[in-house]
């Protein structure tokens, strides 16, 4: 299957071979400076605004963590408790034994140690080649609204999402099975955990890809453990408190938030059969990475990030799950060694993408048409990324991009 004809494939190389230079630096200084503006703003929110707009969901969290283990009532009264009881465990030696502010600095210090291990990380599989490429990959990560939203909310993606691409990378086929590499996989895997409907998915990968079950029991099993320990500090037993978590997160999951199932079945009138919705996806994903498990890793990872952006309750900053399906794409644009315009589509998708990713988080919440790129155009883009990226015409990527036609070059 081509993508792309001949004659357009022509034209675009064409086009491209005498506009890429201005392009690629044209587009490096307008992320560069969105990343450095946004960066800083969310950055200041997290650790140096003191109203209601600081940091808001890890105050949130935090109030949370010091209720449970005072053993007083979490999913009753508090607004926006959505979280189950591993949760308030696993959050515990990041939030719970600091007064707030310094909790807040801590949380700042952890997450810029680990999004730069992580872009560093990304950058060794990316297939970029020189410093204008590597410029380009950071920034079309860090422009969007999703990593500094993340930042200045205090919420959870940019540890969990890090803490899955490592647990997996651990678990690869091929690599030596040993304890020691399974254990600490597990450890990330659980702790990735304490946000199940940014995770969740991700699990299909754990139990289908490696071709053992020894990391799934043990993840089973670990995250039972620390549900339990997290009863231990209550009074009342865990089947009323998950009760209650369902209770109170019923109405917000299916009103709240954008691009996400419950959330157009609501729109459709099918709002009580929201969960219904939710499963078919997650059931869809998981058939899909059972018959495509000795794929890429980073093509599964991008498939699996857009089923779990779009199966359960996400706000804006959960695009953070979409920038695993822009690595897949920049890779495929490096690495693709064929001549059937694969690699040209996937950098026509990656422009898209990002294109509606850099669009402010808080439009959103704005009326038509100021909303128009979260409503319309982000929900399109990600469909066909998600069919591109689905494409049994993917095959393995090469190794190196020396005999790429790149359509990043």
């Amino acid at each position: 299957m081509a993508f792309i004809s001949p004659r357009g494939e022509r034209l675009l190389t064409a086009w491209w071979l005498r506009n890429r230079t201005w392009v690629l630096w044209g587009a490096i200084v307008v992320l560069g400076l969105l990343a450095l503006v946004r960066g800083g703003i969310e950055l200041w929110r997290l650790v140096g605004v003191s109203n209601w707009m600081g940091a808001v969901d890890l105050n949130q969290r935090h109030g949370e963590i010091r209720r449970w283990f005072a053993d007083l009532p979490v999913y009753t009264d508090a607004l926006h408790a959505g979280y189950p009881p591993a949760t308030y465990v696993l959050l515990w030696p990041l939030l719970g034994w600091l007064p707030a502010w310094p909790a807040r600095w801590l949380w700042a210090m952890v997450n810029l140690v680990v999004l730069s291990l992580s872009f560093r990380f990304a950058l060794r599989h990316s297939g970029a080649e020189n410093g204008r490429e590597r410029a380009l990959f950071v920034l079309m990560l860090l422009a969007p609204y999703a990593v500094p939203g993340t930042l200045g909310n205090g919420q959870l993606g940019t540890l969990l999402l890090p803490a899955i691409v490592t647990a997996l990378w651990l678990l690869e086929p091929g690599r030596p099975v040993t304890w020691r590499k399974d254990l600490l996989a597990v450890a990330l895997l659980v702790f990735a955990l304490m946000k199940p409907s940014l995770t969740a998915p991700f699990l299909w990968l754990v139990l289908l890809r490696p071709r053992r079950l020894r990391p799934a029991i043990l993840v089973a099993v670990g995250y039972a453990a620390v549900s339990a320990l997290a009863e231990a500090f209550r009074s009342r037993p865990l089947l009323v408190d998950l009760a209650d978590l369902k209770g109170h997160g019923e109405s917000t999951l299916i009103t709240d938030g954008l691009g996400h199932v419950p959330h157009w079945m609501a729109q459709l009138g099918l709002g009580r059969w929201h969960l219904v919705g939710s499963a078919v996806v997650l059931a869809a994903l998981g058939v899909w990475v059972a018959r495509n498990r000795d794929a890429d890793l980073w093509r599964l990872l991008g498939v699996t990030g857009i089923g779990a952006r779009v199966w359960m309750y996400h706000r804006p900053y959960d695009d953070s799950l979409i920038l695993l399906a822009l690595i897949a794409l920049f890779r495929i644009a490096k690495l693709d060694r064929r001549s059937d315009g694969t690699d040209m589509v996937a950098g026509l998708l990656l422009a898209a993408a990002v294109l509606v990713e850099v669009a402010p988080g808080s439009f959103a919440y704005l009326e038509f048409p100021w909303n128009i790129a979260q409503v319309l155009w982000q929900p399109l883009v990600w469909g066909a990324m998600t069919i591109f990226l689905c494409s049994r015409s993917l095959g393995p990527l090469g190794a190196s991009a020396s005999a790429a036609s790149s359509g990043l070059r």
